[in-house]
């Protein structure tokens, strides 16, 4: 894929990110084309749910049938920070 191009799906998936998560949530570049997603006190069936909302926002903006959106979820447990 042409390098303009992946700049321009780059872009088009931030604006998509930004839009959809709730004020305290964190998003960071993982990699040129990866992210990394914080969403606070969410449950698992729920994050499945922002995470379709956002591919499906992504389709809608960038309807290219070559590229593809993959997310994986991990349901993370809060630990005291006094606790060994």
């Amino acid at each position: 894929m042409h390098f303009q191009k992946l700049e321009n799906y780059k872009k088009s998936n931030e604006e998509v990110l930004n839009r959809s998560l709730r004020m305290g949530d964190v998003v960071a570049n993982y990699s040129m084309l990866q992210y990394v997603v914080l969403l606070q006190a969410c449950s698992y069936e729920t994050g499945t749910l922002v995470a379709e909302r956002i591919v499906q926002k992504f389709k809608e903006k960038c309807p290219d049938p070559q590229v593809c959106l993959f997310y994986q979820l991990k349901e993370m447990e809060a630990k005291s920070p006094y606790s060994c």
